[in-house]
């Protein structure tokens, strides 16, 4: 994907998946979502404010989708101006200026996102980090709990793993899925479900080095993790240098318009899909 020859009029779109544990399931629970992500709430961190804007819901292909803009913006700032008639440069204070926006497309049948990021202004994690909170801000953090986690590229993750020498650090963060499941980590989802357990983290460490099989938990734990329902961190050494792999550091994107949600759905479509293939190939 890296070596992709970029349209000036195209951006990169990182895919993530929304969690969100509440009272609602269905066609309610989505319902629930459009209707925060409608809410007129706004956040102040600093000096800037953040909030959903053109929010709408829209059918593609018989799938529906929420479309969105997640906005960074200034309530008050100065900007300076010219005086033609006198002469002379003023500073004229500007309301609601618009920083950065950051569109985005939510599949609300797999609650897969895609956005993407613009610079330093909206990174990944600040995507992340107020989305989630605009939307527990607009029901007053009350009976909701939600994040966003990234979806791995599956093939650079393993590679990785396999180019590692001795794996001495392993730990995963995860949350039951919801509600489906893959067949390589279905046991262990099954396993937190039964156990009412809201989140787990496990550490593994080994100076000897820690042995990897595929039909063990921690295979599994990584695959959920790189499926969207968690974070996963490997340590370990290559040519006797300290090296780290991450689910956060290799979440799949894929470039499209940076405008008009139709154009853009029909460019990340196929990336849609094939997330939403690796469960149906489970499943078959």
């Amino acid at each position: 994907m890296e070596n992709l020859k970029i349209n000036k009029n195209e951006v990169y779109y990182y895919f993530g998946r929304l969690n969100i544990i509440c009272w609602y399931q269905g066609e309610k629970k989505n319902e629930f979502l459009l209707n925060s992500l409608k809410s007129n709430v706004k956040i102040s961190f600093r000096d800037y404010k953040w909030g959903f804007f053109n929010v709408e819901k829209f059918r593609y292909e018989e799938t529906d989708y929420i479309y969105g803009l997640l906005v960074k913006y200034r309530s008050t700032y100065e900007e300076e101006i010219v005086d033609e008639e006198n002469n002379v440069l003023l500073n004229t204070l500007i309301t609601d200026k618009a920083v950065a926006k950051s569109n985005f497309i939510l599949d609300l049948d797999s609650k897969i996102i895609a956005y993407h990021p613009v610079g330093k202004d909206i990174t990944p994690s600040a995507f992340s980090r107020f989305f989630c909170k605009l939307i527990k801000e607009a029901n007053d953090n009350i009976f909701v709990d939600i994040d966003l986690q990234s979806i791995s590229d599956e093939v650079e993750i393993f590679t990785a793993i396999k180019n590692f020498e001795k794996i001495e650090f392993i730990e995963i963060k995860l949350h039951p899925s919801n509600p489906s499941n893959r067949h390589i980590w279905k046991r262990l989802d099954e396993k937190l479900r039964e156990m009412e357990v809201e989140s787990y983290v496990g550490i593994y460490k080994s100076k000897k080095g820690i042995k990897i099989k595929e039909n063990d938990e921690v295979f599994s734990g990584i695959v959920m993790a790189i499926d969207g329902y968690g974070e996963a961190k490997i340590k370990g050494t290559i040519k006797n240098e300290e090296k780290t792999a991450s689910t956060k550091e290799n979440p799949i994107k894929s470039l499209a318009p940076k405008e008009d949600k139709i154009e853009i759905i029909k460019s990340l479509k196929s990336t849609f899909d094939q997330i939403k293939g690796r469960f149906k190939r489970n499943e078959d």
